[in-house]
């Protein structure tokens, strides 16, 4: 980061101690007054995003991210700051949509290997968080791979200053930014006798040239598309299945509720079948006793009368 200005250069030092790596899931910014120096460096989208992610700004990060779409550096800084704020599922979804060579060299395997790797760290931490279990691990891993995604960034960019003027995309970044498509300037050797028309070339050339942009930026569009379109449907499945999971849940307790109403009903029966048994026993009981009263009497009304 040497080549930052030296305010930013202060996210450097997060790694020099286990108590200031960056923390799994940032409560705040690290340094508030850092994200709009951060944003007047003039750097590429994707590297301005991951200084945003270092700073853990997860929404400046998050806002350039998603304009940014089509650039696959920004697409990966995206993947890690959903994992940052929670959203593992999201997380998972653009490692498998994204391709960078970082990934092979921050595990050191291939691209598919790397990306199950890139998974599991997602479900480490989700599972480290959920349990409030110990983080420091998991937080120097995590600062490996932002430490080591922003020096790639660098590097690449340091890499671009020395090369000659590119002609820069729709595809690419914003100006400045090191993702770039270099002109590609074909040349033909001309016959010994019959050279080619100066005319000829261009008329002919510049027609290839916008149709291979054309064909490019169609192609584009679509793989975007595709891309948005597989994006919704997944979302949409998922946000069935919760509903659908709700919906059950729902089913569930009304049962329970039915099943408890039924219960209190029946212990209610109970015990009034209870209480008239009880009254039943009770008038019993007095009809015998007025009985018993009434035999007493008659009996010393007999013995009044015997002894008269």
């Amino acid at each position: 980061m040497h080549r930052l200005p030296t305010q930013v250069q202060i996210l450097s030092s997060r790694g020099d101690e286990q108590s200031r790596f960056p923390p799994l899931q940032p409560a705040r910014l690290f340094e508030p007054t850092l994200r709009d120096l951060i944003n007047s460096c003039a750097l590429s989208p994707s590297l301005t995003g991951a200084l945003h992610l270092l700073n853990d700004d997860i929404e400046s990060s998050h806002i350039i991210a998603q304009a940014d779409e089509k650039n696959q550096s920004s697409n990966l800084v995206h993947s890690i700051l959903h994992r940052r704020e929670g959203d593992y599922w999201n997380s998972k979804w653009w490692i498998d949509h994204l391709s960078h060579p970082f990934l092979e060299e921050l595990y050191e395997t291939s691209e598919q290997e790397a990306k199950l790797m890139a998974k599991k760290f997602v479900d480490d931490v989700e599972k480290t968080v959920n349990n409030g279990n110990e983080t420091k691990q998991l937080e120097q891993r995590q600062w490996k791979e932002l430490s080591g995604l922003i020096q790639c960034k660098m590097k690449t960019r340091s890499q671009e200053s020395k090369r000659p003027p590119k002609r820069y995309t729709e595809d690419s970044e914003s100006e400045g930014s090191e993702d770039y498509e270099e002109e590609v300037v074909t040349k033909k050797r001309a016959a010994p006798k019959k050279a080619a028309s100066p005319a000829k070339k261009v008329l002919t050339s510049p027609k290839k040239t916008q149709k291979t942009e054309e064909g490019q930026d169609v192609k584009g569009e679509k793989q975007e598309e595709t891309k948005n379109g597989e994006h919704k449907e997944e979302a949409k499945q998922e946000e069935k299945a919760v509903e659908e999971k709700e919906e059950k849940e729902e089913k569930e307790e009304e049962k329970e509720e039915k099943k408890e109403e039924k219960k209190e009903e029946k212990e209610e029966k109970e015990e009034e079948k209870e209480e008239k048994e009880e009254e039943k026993e009770e008038k019993k009981e007095e009809k015998e006793e007025d009985k018993k009263i009434e035999e007493e009497k008659q009996e010393e009304k007999n013995g009044e009368e015997e002894s008269k």
